[in-house]
């Protein structure tokens, strides 16, 4: 959606500048971000903004698309424990996120009951077979 990739955009802006006039300050010969990992983020607009930021407090930007190791990155900071979670940290990503788990909440339950639906109707089915078996028996 264009309003989120603009409120990404000026998200990164703010971030980098500030990690940018820090690494200028501190003497750092670059500037990068772990941020290209996850592929719901704007790559394009990080890099853009990497280098618009690194530019600006001339130094160098190092910025590397690491999402081909997304799914690694994951299972490693799984395995070490580490927090992780499912939105950027602003509070509309955090929103959109709820929403997101609510939604998967919603269809978890739904199948739940879909399944708990199916489970009575098997379960009448073997009844009245069962007592048909009876009767049958009853009869011989």
């Amino acid at each position: 959606p264009p309003r989120r990739k603009a409120r990404c955009r000026a998200c990164y802006r703010l971030r980098f500048e500030e990690a940018a006039a820090l690494a200028a300050e501190q003497g750092f010969d670059a500037l990068g971000t772990t941020l290209s990992v996850s592929p719901y983020q704007y790559t394009d607009v990080i890099r853009e903004e990497l280098e618009r930021a690194a530019a600006a407090a001339s130094v160098r930007p190092l910025f590397e698309d690491y999402r081909p190791f997304y799914d690694e990155a994951t299972h490693r900071s799984r395995e070490l424990g580490m927090y992780r979670q499912n939105y950027c940290g602003c509070r509309f990503s955090d929103a959109e996120a709820a929403e997101e788990r609510a939604e998967a909440e919603a269809a978890r339950a739904a199948k739940r009951a879909e399944r708990a639906a199916y489970d009575a109707k098997q379960a009448r089915k073997r009844a009245v077979l069962k007592a048909l078996r009876e009767q049958e028996r009853d009869r011989e």
